[in-house]
């Protein structure tokens, strides 16, 4: 239902670029997490999203400054989702808990 290359994001009734090319899309239903992929040179951090099948931006994950303001902070790597929850893991292997219906920082853990 949802196709990606590059910036551009695809269903049967829309059609969107994005600013950053797409890193993953994760399918759930009429909606999809999407994950952009950042460049080095840009400070960037919150790089995941949830769009509808419209491709209307449904939220934007919240921004780990306003959860850990004292932590270095990273774009998103890796994202997966269980039980409605979607797992972002940065390159330093700290796997933030996100809550898949708003977006909002459930918690983290070290992975690697």
């Amino acid at each position: 239902m949802f196709e990606y290359s590059g910036k551009k994001l695809k269903t049967d009734f829309a059609e969107r670029n994005f600013a950053y090319n797409i890193r993953t899309v994760l399918e759930d239903g009429d909606k999809a997490y999407v994950l952009l992929k950042i460049p080095f040179n840009d400070s960037r951090v919150d790089n995941l999203l949830c769009v509808n099948e419209h491709l209307a931006i449904v939220w934007d994950v919240q921004s780990l400054d306003e959860v850990y303001p004292n932590m270095n902070i990273l774009p998103y790597e890796q994202v997966q989702l269980k039980d409605g929850v979607l797992y972002a893991t940065d390159f330093y292997g700290r796997c933030y808990l996100i809550n898949a219906l708003d977006g909002t920082i459930k918690g983290k853990k070290i992975v690697k």
